[in-house]
């Protein structure tokens, strides 16, 4: 009876053990989404996040992120090669390091200068930090926090949703908004990479 007790004591302690932490963006964390997409975020060297989402057919894209929040390039991957023809490039009149840590309740505006394919455009972004509340993906339950953010790109509004999560330094999109269509993204598993 008493190898029993012990045995329940620690299953809590093991399943805690094995959700992934901040640590793990050294070799990736992968999250799985509803519909047989995935998304895996890695640390990269120069303190940067990069995001590869995989849509579970054939559409592959990897994101650059400062603080894991802001986007700094996205770029197309085609038959596992990067295609930087069709790569865009965001720049702001600030380092990756100057941009504001995520925190609940603030906002920021900001001007980001953008590269698409080789042509010139600007948009005005838009954030606002929501409050922290709880989100469970699979066993592991974290802190999260709603992003809602507004791109206007000379008059063309998008509107985007992150989830972000503090303990990973990392946010997601959970939903997206142009032309009056909105698409939804459900993340609902999450494991640390080797």
């Amino acid at each position: 009876m008493k190898h029993i007790y012990i045995a329940t004591l620690l299953a809590p302690t093991l399943a805690i053990a094995d959700c992934p932490t901040g640590d793990d963006l050294e070799t990736g964390i992968k999250f799985q989404i509803e519909g047989g997409a995935t998304e895996t975020f890695q640390r990269l060297e120069n303190g940067t996040t990069q995001a590869n989402y995989r849509d579970g057919e054939s559409e592959e894209t990897r994101v650059l992120l400062a603080k894991g929040v802001y986007l700094l390039e996205y770029t197309p991957v085609i038959d596992g090669v990067a295609s930087y023809g069709e790569r865009t490039g965001y720049s702001y009149d600030m380092t990756p390091d100057e941009m504001p840590n995520p925190k609940p309740g603030i906002t920021w505006n900001t001007k980001a200068s953008l590269i698409e394919s080789g042509l010139f455009t600007s948009e005005i972004q838009s954030y606002e930090f929501g409050q922290l509340t709880e989100l469970t993906l699979g066993s592991c339950t974290y802190d999260m926090m709603t992003i809602d953010i507004s791109l206007d790109n000379d008059g063309e509004i998008t509107l985007e949703t992150l989830h972000y999560l503090p303990e990973l330094a990392i946010a997601y999109l959970a939903e997206t908004t142009f032309n009056g269509e909105t698409d939804t993204y459900v993340y609902f598993d999450i494991e640390a990479l080797n």
